[in-house]
């Protein structure tokens, strides 16, 4: 199975390396159920 990854600002006051984080724990989450990133 594939699946894409949508990772977003919730405001302009966040973080920019929250969208890295989102990016690493979503592909966290792809590997433990053997799926590929789209």
């Amino acid at each position: 199975m594939r699946a894409a990854i949508y990772a977003r600002y919730s405001s302009d006051l966040q973080s920019d390396a929250s969208i890295e984080d989102q990016h690493r724990l979503c592909l966290r989450l792809i590997a433990s159920h053997g799926w590929q990133e789209a």
